[in-house]
């Protein structure tokens, strides 16, 4: 019996530190429970953070985007001022040369001239003040074209950018020569002098229209030769993966061999068609 208790009593001991340990246990238990929850907290709180940096990285993207597009159009801008200024200086230095080289107008007589009869005076002679106005004008009309500008700007070669730049500086041509009938002032009496004016005018701005409808029609051309180019490369590239995959052999059976001739021959016409439209 006495050693039936004692084995009572250790057993009732080792229930009451199993206790004691299984409390701890379980506190140890709550306090990492907590520390996990916290975790989670501080986990999800980065994780918005995150979100949050990557739409300002987001907003940040698109404005350095518009950024670069406001800089480009100031650039090109600013390269149509400095083709025109080019232009207007190459001119204004032609006229200052020309004068320079003409002779000073005589006056209408000298006072030993006075006296003679008015049948025997001669008209002024016209002033030789003409201006360089056909030479700038082609010349600026032959600066316009596109390969022309890509030399002068030294970039890679970008349709649509040198079309615009062109068509830029054709308009300004065309401004001048709605006025380039007043580039003629020197000339009086002439009858058949103004009709060939207007001629020239009426020509300068018919190859200025032509040039910018030139430029519009190349690049949409380019446009267009791109966008069906990436498709088509799309659509090989998905092509030969298809064949990778269900190993299908680069031999084909006559029939199929037919069939692929007669597609590139429809995807062609297609093309065609596509730019006669």
């Amino acid at each position: 019996m006495e050693q039936a208790n004692e084995t009572v009593a250790h057993l009732r001991n080792e229930i009451k530190t199993l206790k004691t340990s299984n409390l701890g246990l379980v506190q140890q238990i709550d306090s990492y429970e907590k520390l996990a929850l916290n975790n989670k907290q501080t986990e999800e709180t980065l994780k918005i953070q995150i979100l949050d940096l990557q739409q300002e990285l987001n907003q940040l993207k698109k404005s350095e985007k518009n950024t670069k597009i406001k800089y480009n159009r100031l650039n090109t801008s600013f390269e149509t001022l400095q083709l025109t200024h080019e232009a207007l200086v190459k001119e204004h230095d032609a006229m200052l040369s020309k004068k320079e080289t003409q002779l000073v107008p005589a006056k209408s007589f000298s006072d030993q001239n006075k006296n003679t009869c008015l049948d025997m005076i001669l008209p002024e002679p016209i002033p030789n003040t003409k201006r360089p106005t056909k030479v700038p004008a082609e010349d600026k009309i032959n600066a316009t074209d596109t390969r022309v500008l890509n030399r002068r700007l030294r970039r890679v070669f970008d349709m649509s950018e040198l079309s615009d730049l062109s068509n830029s500086i054709l308009s300004t041509i065309l401004v001048e020569l709605s006025n380039y009938r007043t580039q003629f002032d020197w000339v009086h009496d002439t009858p058949y002098f103004y009709p060939l004016v207007a001629s020239i005018q009426q020509l300068l701005t018919e190859i200025s229209t032509m040039r910018m409808t030139l430029n519009d029609l190349q690049a949409d051309y380019v446009r267009r030769i791109e966008r069906l180019t990436t498709s088509h490369t799309v659509y090989t590239s998905m092509v030969a993966n298809y064949n990778i995959k269900h190993r299908i052999p680069k031999e084909f059976p006559p029939r199929i061999r037919k069939r692929s001739v007669e597609n590139k021959a429809s995807f062609m016409q297609g093309l065609m068609s596509f730019f006669n439209v």
